[in-house]
């Protein structure tokens, strides 16, 4: 009697792509709003005078020190309580928060 039934991983495999095509859409998303985020971070923090830039660095510090995973259930959970004032999809949460999550360890390559 053998575990792998080759049926089974041929009916998975529709699922398979469809959840692989949704991460590389996530992932070029979230990528191209970190490029420009991360850039408009990066001179932000070097253009403000050294007394007036503590409260962005205080941010960047934050969401970086921050898990990735906590900051998305809470986004998600924070739009998904309030569906009667704006709707917003979970992939749309998804690629903003790995945007601006990963938009702060850009700015620090760019600085």
């Amino acid at each position: 009697m053998s575990w792998w039934n080759w049926q089974s991983a041929a009916d998975a495999l529709p699922l398979l792509l469809k959840g692989f095509g949704t991460t590389l859409v996530a992932t070029i998303g979230g990528t191209v709003i970190a490029i420009f985020l991360g850039l408009l971070i990066a001179v932000v923090l070097r253009s403000l005078p050294a007394w007036a830039n503590w409260l962005p660095k205080l941010l960047v510090a934050f969401i970086r020190n921050t898990p990735l995973i906590v900051q998305l259930v809470f986004i998600y959970t924070l739009f998904s309580m309030n569906e009667a004032l704006i709707a917003v999809p979970a992939l749309t949460v998804g690629i903003v928060v790995i945007g601006i999550h990963y938009s702060t360890y850009m700015s620090e390559s760019y600085r």
